[in-house]
């Protein structure tokens, strides 16, 4: 059994700052979501392996937030595979994961965070900003997970809401 931790990045600005979509930053309310979630996965023992997360700004800065408050030594990758990219290729991502990671959290961006987790549960549900989707998987290889892999239970932690 492997666990999956699929957050989207917490709420950002467009800003004068930020010349294009990719260098946006997280803004106050990110910052507070980003310590609630990073609680919350604490009192859930959902610990992350590793984190890959999207290069864009705002998905680094969401990463950094949450391995600060859960635990510094957690590594975090980046890749610009991530960045508004469609489910089909996060799972090209998840499948190259090391063995090793039993716990991977995936940091990205809607709509492929929507789709990505609605594959998963059966559900079209909305996920807002710094909202987390962890999941038990039938898996015991990060090369056999697909989008139809057997999921043996999930819960989402919207930040706010116990």
């Amino acid at each position: 059994m492997k666990k999956l931790l699929i957050l989207r990045h917490a709420k950002s600005d467009v800003t004068a700052e930020a010349h294009s979509d990719h260098e946006r930053q997280i803004n106050s309310r990110g910052i507070k979501n980003c310590i609630e979630i990073a609680e919350l996965m604490r009192k859930n023992h959902l610990i992350p392996d590793l984190i890959l997360s999207s290069t864009a700004k705002r998905a680094v800065e969401t990463s950094e937030q949450i391995r600060v408050k859960i635990n510094p030594e957690i590594n975090i990758s980046t890749t610009n595979r991530l960045y508004l990219a469609p489910p089909e290729k996060h799972v090209r991502e998840i499948i190259k994961t090391n063995d090793e990671i039993k716990t991977l959290m995936i940091v990205g961006h809607n709509p492929a965070i929507e789709d990505l987790v609605g594959s998963l549960t059966g559900k079209n549900e909305k996920i807002s900003t710094c909202t987390l989707t962890a999941f038990e998987i039938d898996i015991k290889k990060w090369k056999d997970f697909s989008i139809r892999t057997r999921v043996l239970k999930y819960k989402t932690f919207i930040p706010g809401k116990k």
